[in-house]
């Protein structure tokens, strides 16, 4: 999993191919996290203020949002 630009995608290592692509952010997405015992959960952090988590099995909306958590 990577982040690019607004988008979160998931690669195949082997083949080098997409696998997953969502629009993660409405803003830059700045940051990802992952949890070894969760394999399908990932948490981003984008420059609009949000941090989300996912289950990259269903990428049609976050599990939890936490919105306008700007800087001080």
């Amino acid at each position: 999993m990577v982040a690019s630009g607004q988008l979160l995608r998931g690669l195949d290592k082997r083949s080098g191919k997409e696998t997953l692509s969502m629009m993660a952010h409405e803003d830059l997405c700045l940051q990802l996290s992952f949890n070894p015992n969760k394999l399908h959960t990932v948490a981003s952090v984008g420059a609009d203020s949000a941090t989300r988590v996912w289950d990259t099995r269903k990428p049609s909306s976050a599990l939890v949002c936490f919105e306008d958590f700007g800087h001080w």
